[in-house]
């Protein structure tokens, strides 16, 4: 499921403009041929940056073809600095950042020579610098090639959903086989809830802090236990986190920083212990480190609360691939922010029931939840969804749950 965004990168490229600066500083005085070479990028990079500071608004542009005049210059910089390795072997201070620039260069006419209609030149004036990126819209047909280069290939996740959409992007076509398996976990065993009166939507987060605490605060209070609550970005949670621990003094809470080492996120993952004797909630960050990738069996985990509809922050890129989908299916937003926003949704929920023992209760917080087009993307083991709506639901309903255990 994250091959797609991956696929992405893998078969893109980007350059920034200022490194290319300081080595034609650096290299001025020691190799006339190599520094006539590296001035040539940084001329190009200027002619680019003045264009799209004629052209593009907020210091951003997309073009359809990809920077001849650059592609030109690195090709004559590799050359060149293949030449100078080959035949010069004095040890120069700039010598280790000549070869970073030089695989960077080799990284980005390679992806220039696959440049076709499923690519855009995406340049960005940023107030430290300028890039240029030669950025892969659609990976599909990349992948299928790289497929077939064996006999067979299996792509399986238990959130490859919608599988149409998944097939599209990661190079199927239609000799390919698909499958969808029901889930092996019994049903009842998860109460899935929904509170659709609160929206999560970027313009009305400031308005909903006290109520997504309480919201949250519902579906903890019936049961001792751990729980995560995942949230779109870290401010919306930092504010949710002050509110709910006012509101519950006597609950252990704990907040997910960004940066976290592999030795802090172990850390934080070993406050869920079994037979918690406290209730214990973590705030997260949805499609972060702990939004997948984690097993915390039994009563050590027994419940989540996801908190919006995960899709990913609006920006030119993710408006480039609007704008691309849409032209080629008239499924641009679909493609670009909803399909990948639920796959978020998903693996938080995925979280909550990992054996057939499991159980635990699941809370999703936004007005969204209860449209069709989200609807249609719940599993199947999701068709019993209970609308909790209110706070005295959503406690009644978490209640009675547990109860019958």
């Amino acid at each position: 499921h994250n091959l797609v965004d991956r696929a992405r990168e893998m078969f893109s490229a980007e350059l920034e403009k200022e490194p290319w600066l300081s080595l034609k500083r650096l290299t001025k005085e020691d190799d006339l041929r190599l520094h006539k070479s590296i001035t040539k990028v940084n001329s190009a990079f200027v002619k680019e940056k003045k264009s799209c500071t004629e052209a593009g608004e907020h210091g951003e542009c997309v073009e359809q073809e990809p920077p001849t005049k650059l592609i030109q210059a690195l090709r004559n910089f590799i050359k060149e600095t293949e030449y100078f390795l080959k035949t010069n072997d004095q040890l120069f201070s700039w010598r280790e950042q000549l070869v970073d620039h030089y695989f960077q260069a080799l990284s980005f006419t390679r992806t220039a020579d696959s440049y076709n209609e499923r690519y855009v030149t995406y340049k960005q004036l940023t107030r430290d610098d300028f890039k240029m990126k030669l950025f892969c819209l659609d990976p599909a047909a990349r992948l299928k090639e790289a497929l077939e280069r064996g006999r067979s290939a299996v792509l399986f996740s238990a959130t490859l959903s919608p599988m149409d959409y998944f097939m599209n992007v990661l190079g199927g076509d239609q000799t390919s086989y698909k499958l969808k398996l029901a889930s092996p976990f019994p049903a009842e065993n998860l109460c899935l809830l929904v509170n659709n009166r609160i929206s999560t939507k970027y313009k009305e987060r400031a308005l909903t802090y006290e109520q997504v605490a309480e919201a949250i605060s519902s579906a903890v209070r019936c049961k001792k236990g751990n729980y995560l609550a995942y949230f779109p970005s870290y401010h919306y949670m930092n504010e949710v986190y002050l509110r709910f621990k006012a509101q519950n003094p006597e609950v252990d809470v704990i907040c997910q920083s960004s940066g976290l080492s592999e030795e802090e996120r172990e850390s934080f993952l070993g406050r869920f212990s079994h037979n918690p004797e406290q209730t214990l909630v973590g705030f997260v960050l949805m499609g972060g480190i702990f939004g997948e990738g984690i097993d915390l069996i039994g009563d050590r985990l027994s419940g989540a609360i996801v908190v919006g509809v995960g899709l990913p922050q609006v920006c030119m890129e993710r408006e480039i691939l609007r704008t691309y989908y849409e032209t080629a299916n008239h499924q641009g937003f679909e493609f670009a922010y909803l399909y990948p926003g639920m796959n978020k949704v998903l693996q938080a929920v995925g979280r909550v029931i990992r054996t057939e023992k499991d159980r635990g209760i699941v809370l999703l917080i936004d007005e969204r939840f209860s449209k069709a087009s989200y609807r249609k993307l719940f599993p199947e083991e999701w068709k019993k969804v209970s609308n909790g709506g209110s706070v005295e639901n959503i406690l009644s309903t978490v209640k009675n749950f547990w109860v019958s255990m």
